[in-house]
């Protein structure tokens, strides 16, 4: 018998989907200002429920409760199994419910679609964390146990790793998830891991795969009934997640081999599946506020374009009521403002250690790898910071940041990163403008976010460019800034000073670098933390180099301007005198086209060297350093690390700010840049004299240790912390 045309959709239905967008955007509008608090959950009891939604693959699902036994066995926690045929009749299970007596069988006569299936599957479940398991999902013996260690209070879920069980197959499900958007349409995909270790953050977990925390699983899962029979829901929990102000991660070393729509294909058509696969993709796009009534032509709308089961679908009064809900929970959502453009690009290094207090600490500037001063003053302290506190790290300058550095990052449980295009703000006074531009929407947001999503118990701003963060916080827990270079005047009479006085005022505690730096600030709880060195294992004597060595990124200014004196008034001269001698310069990133544009560079034996992750090689190579800067505050660590590495510095008395009287015969100081001359000549052609001074010296090494310098900054920890307990 030829099927029937379905009955046209009434054109007062499109009208009320439309009405529904229009009051869903009202709502946006009017209940952003009022978010919901972050609600962390409480602790969670050992032991894991699998939950596996089945709808007539009884041949697969076998071998699929097969491997998730024996994954389990390795657990050191219980662990149940719960099963949810649907749509199909038990007696085709006999068998398996022979074989597996430890599997709790539900069974529903009526298809329940994949979201409704898992909701009666985790409402039976009895622990607090539940793996769903597609029943074509066949785990590796250890994928449960790579997962336990990253359950916390902040996790919502945790994804496997996927490979086809057909290795030839193009990998186009990874379970590491993606998005873009084109048009007001969402678009998914996952992508290969960076690497094969580090966990990371991504959009959604997949629910074929994945753990979950069940108590927020159920409160997300009947707001994707919409997607019903399947597809997208799970990605609207993981968007629900991040916007409640939890967390999804993606676990590589955790394995699943997937069969591949071994069940789906069984029930729908692949011509239904592609228009169930459209049809949800527009409505999550609809629903998340991606697709807006501006939109409204580009995917149909009532002129046409939708297929009749389509149209019947999403003109329902029921999809109309529910696309309200969901923009008006949206609108709610404590961290609405998550840039999930960006949640792939969080590295979790470590899981939090249970009883230790959490550290958020925030930078304008790239941290890893250490490529500047500042950045290694924060990686060291980190370092040594991390043996009693869980420090999570968010980061400005997201493009300065690869996966392979991140695995080199000792310290902190988690790395989060940002970026904004900052824009100048002409008539602004330059030191005020930096700091509203480095203060941008997106870091501050972020700060607040993972503030209370991990429960912090202090923050630390790293960076005067920062300093505005604070007036925008509502957290109770203290504020704590690093100030690596105090800008304020002696007289402190200046606008800048002003504002930069009032911010730091605020501030529970403020950490300068240095005596010097100290003097010009005034607030009630003031300490140094003076900058440090971490050096080596062993000394490799200067012996035969007639190389200089200068360290310093040009993108800080007077690095740049004191090279350049140097070149000027030093280098000629030098080399008339010593015609073999050689000058290095670690500039940083794009040095070399920098250095293209000053002719002084243009000198033989002159080499400028780009970004480099290591400077010891290169210490270890040459016989002397220089530090010809001028103008500048805070104190200088290239300066340390030459002293540390056992290679006279040569500074000027400005660039030796902060250790002007550090008892080292490895540093001479001399007035001006002019001054230079003399020694470097003289501790060039006389070795032995060079070697002498430059054999390290452990009292002085004891001294400038960077474990000396965070015993100081745990002890400021600790009394913040106290105080507010």
């Amino acid at each position: 018998m030829p099927q029937r045309e379905p009955k046209p959709v009434a054109l007062w239905r499109f009208g009320l989907l439309l009405a529904a967008m229009r009051l869903g955007g009202m709502l946006e509008v009017v209940l952003k200002p009022f978010p919901r608090k972050i609600r962390r959950l409480p602790g969670w009891r050992p032991g894991i429920s699998i939950v596996i939604p089945e709808r007539g693959t009884p041949d697969v699902l076998e071998r699929t409760i097969q491997a998730a036994t024996e994954a389990a066995e390795h657990l050191g926690e219980e662990s149940e199994f719960i099963i949810a045929v649907n749509g199909a009749p038990l007696s085709a299970y006999a068998q398996l419910q022979h074989r597996f007596p430890q599997v709790r069988w539900l069974h529903s006569e009526r298809p329940l679609g994949f979201s409704g299936a898992i909701e009666w599957g985790i409402k039976e479940a009895r622990f607090d964390w539940v793996y769903l398991l597609n029943s074509d999902m066949f785990l590796a013996a250890d994928a449960l146990v790579e997962l336990m260690p990253w359950r916390a209070a902040h996790v919502f879920a945790i994804a496997s790793q996927i490979f086809f069980a057909d290795a030839s197959r193009r990998r186009e499900e990874t379970g590491w998830t993606g998005f873009r958007v084109e048009g007001g349409l969402v678009e998914i995909f996952d992508v290969p891991p960076e690497d094969a270790t580090t966990v990371r953050g991504h959009l959604y977990a997949g629910g074929g795969a994945s753990l979950f925390r069940r108590e927020l699983l159920l409160r997300f899962l009947p707001r994707s009934h919409p997607y019903n029979p399947v597809y997208w829901e799970d990605v609207e929990w993981g968007v629900r997640a991040w916007q409640a102000g939890y967390e999804v991660l993606f676990c590589p070393t955790s394995h699943a081999t997937h069969l591949h729509r071994a069940t789906v294909s069984r029930v729908f058509s692949k011509g239904e599946l592609e228009r169930i696969l459209w049809r949800n993709q527009l409505l999550f796009s609809m629903r998340n506020g991606f697709l807006r009534r501006s939109r409204w032509t580009l995917v149909g709308g009532p002129a046409g374009g939708w297929d009749a089961a389509t149209r019947r679908d999403l003109t329902r009064i029921r999809q109309a009521l529910s696309l309200v809900r969901a923009w008006w929970t949206r609108a709610r959502s404590p961290a609405r403002s998550v840039d999930l453009e960006r949640v792939h690009r969080k590295f979790y290094l470590q899981p939090p250690q249970a009883g230790r207090s959490t550290v958020i600490v925030v930078s304008p500037f790239a941290v890893y790898p250490p490529s500047h001063g500042g950045a290694r003053r924060i990686a060291n302290l980190l370092h040594h910071l991390a043996r009693e506190f869980n420090i999570v790290l968010l980061s400005d300058e997201e493009s300065l940041y690869d996966a392979s550095a991140m695995r080199k990052g000792t310290g902190p449980i988690a790395v989060h990163l940002t970026a904004s295009s900052r824009a100048d703000a002409p008539g602004v006074p330059q030191r005020i403008a930096r700091i509203r531009s480095h203060s941008h929407a997106r870091i501050q947001a972020e700060t607040e976010r993972l503030a209370a999503s991990y429960g912090a118990d202090l923050v630390q701003i790293e960076y005067v460019e920062l300093a505005a963060l604070i007036e925008k916080q509502k957290t109770q827990i203290p504020w704590c800034i690093t100030l690596h270079d105090v800008l304020l005047s002696e007289t402190g009479e200046s606008a800048e000073d002003q504002f930069e006085s009032r911010l730091i005022a605020q501030y529970d505690a403020v950490i300068a670098c240095s005596r010097e730096d100290a003097a010009l600030v005034r607030h009630k709880r003031l300490v140094v933390v003076p900058n440090s060195v971490m050096a080596p294992d062993r000394y490799v004597p200067s012996r035969g180099s007639r190389r200089l060595l200068f360290t310093g990124p040009f993108r800080y200014q007077p690095n740049l301007a004191g090279i350049l004196s140097f070149l000027e008034t030093v280098y000629p001269a030098l080399c008339r005198e010593i015609p073999d001698v050689e000058l290095w310069v670690l500039g940083g990133r794009n040095a070399g086209s920098i250095a293209r544009q000053y002719a002084n560079f243009d000198q033989p034996g002159v080499r400028v060297v780009d970004h480099v992750d290591d400077v010891a090689p290169w210490l270890e190579a040459c016989a002397l350093t220089i530090n010809p800067l001028t103008g500048v505050r805070g104190s200088s660590i290239k300066l340390l690390e030459s002293v540390g590495f056992g290679r006279v510095c040569v500074s000027t008395e400005e660039g030796a700010r902060g250790f002007r009287d550090l008892r080292s015969d490895a540093l001479l100081i001399v007035p001006k840049v002019e001054h230079f001359l003399s020694p470097l000549h003289e501790l060039l052609l006389d070795e032995e004299r060079r070697l002498l001074l430059e054999k390290p010296d452990k009292q002085v090494l004891a001294s400038i240790s960077w474990d000396r310098a965070a015993v100081i900054q745990t002890d400021l920890y600790r009394e913040l912390l106290r105080a507010t307990n």
